[in-house]
């Protein structure tokens, strides 16, 4: 059985994220899973204060060695599909294959609001960016 730690960037510090990252290999945990937020609402007031989570685990990547790293998931339809496959391209190959996506509708209304799209058309908009990240 594989076994990953999920860290939150939100709200944390960079010590304290590569501190659990490096404790998480030193046990022999198999993989390291960020998630991914942009926006602060009442039920979860800190979203909004991390650094982003493609940024943040090609730090940890090059701090940490894993054997695979992830992110559960993107908010898709809050990002330009072109640049989430560029980017995740990106973070396969900074870690010699071993990163793995998952992507999301998202579920706050909050980030359609945000990102100027209609929370109706999340659907849509994850297909879009599921084509963008297979013709990757």
């Amino acid at each position: 059985m594989a076994l990953q730690v999920a860290i939150s960037p939100f709200g944390s510090s960079r010590a304290g994220v590569l501190q659990l990252a490096r404790r998480a290999a030193e046990v022999g945990l198999d993989g390291l899973v960020l998630g991914d937020g942009f926006v602060s609402t009442p039920s979860f007031p800190i979203w909004s204060g991390g650094v982003d989570c493609f940024v943040e685990l090609a730090w940890l990547a090059g701090q940490v060695q894993m054997l695979t790293y992830g992110i559960h998931a993107i908010v898709m339809p809050a990002r330009d599909p072109r640049i989430a496959a560029k980017q995740a391209c990106s973070l396969s190959a900074v870690t010699g294959g071993r990163f793995h996506l998952a992507v999301s509708a998202g579920y706050w209304a909050e980030d359609a609001h945000l990102f100027g799209y209609d929370f109706a058309e999340r659907g849509k908009r994850l297909d879009e960016g599921i084509r963008a990240l297979v013709a990757a």
